[in-house]
């Protein structure tokens, strides 16, 4: 009997070095130092976890649920590393759910580091080879015996159940009091724990983050302090600029640029919407990191839940939203070319459950866009053209009776730009320009000479796809007599982060840096409508707007021009006219789970991790600014993720809708 717990022991202080040794690779990884600050608790955890093989004295069975637990530790080391060098994001369970369909992009060998992931698959290899080998030259006694029932064995049965469920009794008793720990003395009770995912992830580590995100995605928040949400939401002014009600009862048309970074905008290549640099209102110190679907929702609502968006799970009923805030008296309208139905939809985010619950009348997608039985495109850079999509979608908005709000999440700009599968279809509709503007010099590769040179080709003729869409789209709303009685607003979800073929984010090697830190996450925003543009000439001189935005500034701008009243402290921007615009504006990214602007980048809240303007001196003026997003942040959070005004009224927490 000793000997087996000697063996068992042996185990699971093989697996405990074997666990550290994961560890050190996946912190060196993504941080440059080995261990999580409080790296004691994932000791505990790690004990615990182990300690299970006492309970069950057959010894196959060690090998078997340690080499699985390994396993899980080995895949969560290699999901981070991967994650973490592209994105700059930890791995969140929240991931997990979109495997189904997802793992077809996250899988892209492009975003690989085969070197780190060799390091991973030789260590869990060397672990398993331990177990084998321990366990066939370390011998107890016959296989068979550990089965037979001795009269000992009798006699002591009892006492061996007794000592197994106390044994199994004390890891419980550890495990909840580290958890409670943790949440006591070490937590920041401004911030959940997916807020800030790589700061609280090297904080705890790994397998207490995991638990705490476990519990977050579970449970949401709960224990929410009613009379403090109403005192936080009812600490607030009316907003009334200049330009409120500039543009009431006017039709608003959002189209978010798949991939809309500033490099798209060429006079020569993308001349349509190049145009709106001088014809529109024009934001040139515009920035966004955030996937997909998490712009697409502040573009929306104004703001995002940082556990990424459960549209089976929450009901999502914002009164706040965009389509919620602008009434019955809009048609409001939903258009992406995704499926709705089968396996094969390519909606890894559930946005045909998630836009009736945002209050979108009709959402539009692939079996309503095109023909029946027309393949939808795949992953691979097969993806359909926006002039064809965005041509259907114009014909189906300019059918309905005004106003109307119209939402586009285009999809041709998407990557991979690495030989891409519609190469040579673009380059059939678009090479000519482009190889033309590149004798003219009117178009200048910035990565001409280099293995991405292609790269950036195959992004320009994508977007040039989208810019033939967006001249179409005007030249249709100008015959139909609406282009001057409608908002549009364009802007992009995200920088060109996809490799080259070189195996680097693109924007690494755009900005020249080696961490995506460093990258300034440049895209495009522009407010069009003459009205709008000509104001906002008159008044300052130039149609450019120049002080930082971000996507969370639309909702707001686009409820002032109209006129609607609104509460700003539920949307984490400013409407662009308002005098908040004045103080030091902030981007919080949910992939990054940081903060930065144009100057400083923060990754906890409490100090500046980079520095992007070294002519940059206000910095107690941005971590100001960060500690009131990351507050507000914080209650739109517990909205987000507890369906707060399923069960209460909003207009109790919205002092401009009280009556006098």
């Amino acid at each position: 009997m000793k000997k087996l717990y000697v063996k068992k022991g042996i185990e699971i202080l093989a697996f405990f070095i074997f666990f550290i040794i994961f560890q050190i690779i996946q912190f060196t990884k993504m941080f440059d130092f080995p261990f999580a600050q409080y790296f004691f608790l994932d000791c505990f955890l790690i004990l615990i976890i182990a300690s299970v093989i006492f309970i069950v004295r057959n010894t196959l069975f060690d090998q078997i649920y340690l080499s699985i637990v390994m396993f899980a530790i080995a895949l969560f080391c290699a999901a981070n590393g991967i994650f973490y060098s592209n994105f700059g994001d930890v791995f969140s369970l929240y991931n997990l759910g979109l495997l189904n369909q997802g793992v077809q992009v996250a899988a892209n060998p492009s975003f690989f580091d085969f070197g780190f992931l060799s390091i991973v698959i030789l260590t869990y290899a060397f672990f398993v080879a331990f177990l084998v080998l321990f366990n066939r030259f370390y011998k107890i006694t016959d296989f068979k015996s550990l089965f037979k029932t001795s009269p000992l064995r009798k006699e002591t049965s009892k006492f061996e159940i007794k000592r197994r469920y106390f044994s199994f009794l004390s890891s419980v008793i550890v495990l909840v009091g580290s958890f409670s720990i943790s949440d006591k003395l070490l937590c920041d009770n401004r911030v959940v724990i997916t807020m800030q995912k790589g700061a609280n992830f090297k904080k705890y580590g790994t397998l207490t983050y995991y638990l705490k995100e476990l519990n977050y995605l579970l449970n949401g928040s709960n224990n929410i302090d009613e009379s403090d949400m109403l005192e936080y939401f009812m600490q607030t002014s009316e907003v009334d600029t200049k330009y409120t009600g500039l543009l009431k009862d006017m039709n608003v048309f959002v189209i978010m640029v798949e991939t809309g970074d500033s490099l798209m905008l060429n006079p020569a290549l993308t001349p349509n919407i190049y145009s709106l640099t001088e014809k529109g209102l024009y934001c040139s110190n515009n920035h966004s990191k955030n996937k997909t679907n998490i712009s697409e929702f502040i573009g929306i609502t104004g703001s995002a839940p940082s556990m990424g968006i459960q549209a089976d799970k929450y009901e999502y009923y914002l009164p706040y939203s965009l389509p919620n805030m602008m009434g019955d008296e809009y048609t409001k309208m939903y258009f992406h070319d995704v499926g709705k139905v089968g396996l094969n939809d390519r909606d890894i985010y559930s946005r045909h459950i998630l836009m009736p619950k945002l209050n979108f009348d009709r959402s539009y997608f692939h079996e309503d866009l095109y023909p029946v039985d027309t393949p939808i495109w795949g992953w691979q850079g097969d993806y359909s053209l926006d002039s064809n999509t965005l041509d259907t979608v114009s014909d189906i908005v300019l059918e309905q009776d005004e106003p109307f709000f119209a939402f586009y999440t285009s999809l041709t700009m998407h990557g991979p730009y690495d030989h891409p599968m519609n190469e040579d279809l673009l380059y059939a509709l678009y090479g000519s320009r482009l190889e033309q503007a590149k004798e003219d010099g009117t178009y200048i590769n910035p990565l001409a000479g280099t293995e991405n040179e292609e790269c950036i080709d195959n992004y320009m003729l994508a977007s040039m796809d989208f810019d033939k869409a967006l001249g179409d789209l005007f030249a249709k709303f100008e015959e139909a007599g609406k282009l001057d009685d409608t908002l549009f607003v364009i802007y992009g979800d995200h920088d060109i982060y996809y490799p080259g073929a070189d195996g680097v984010g693109l924007n690494l090697t755009l900005a020249g840096v080696d961490n995506i830190v460093y990258c300034p996450f440049d895209t495009t925003l522009f407010f069009y409508n003459q009205k709008l543009t000509h104001l906002f000439r008159h008044n300052n001189g130039t149609n450019e707007y120049s002080q930082f935005t971000s996507p969370y500034n639309i909702v707001p701008t686009i409820l002032d021009l109209l006129g609607i009243e609104y509460n700003p402290k539920f949307y984490m921007g400013s409407s662009l006219f308002s005098e908040e615009m004045y103080n030091q504006q902030v981007f919080y990214s949910s992939e990054l789970s940081a903060i930065f602007n144009d100057w400083y980048y923060s990754t906890d809240g409490s100090m500046i991790n980079y520095v992007f303007d070294e002519n940059a001196k206000q910095k107690v003026d941005f971590l100001n600014a960060v500690s009131k997003a990351l507050e507000k942040q914080n209650y739109l959070e517990k909205i987000l993720t507890s369906d707060y005004f399923s069960t209460h009224n909003f207009a109790a927490y919205n002092p401009n809708l009280l009556p006098n």
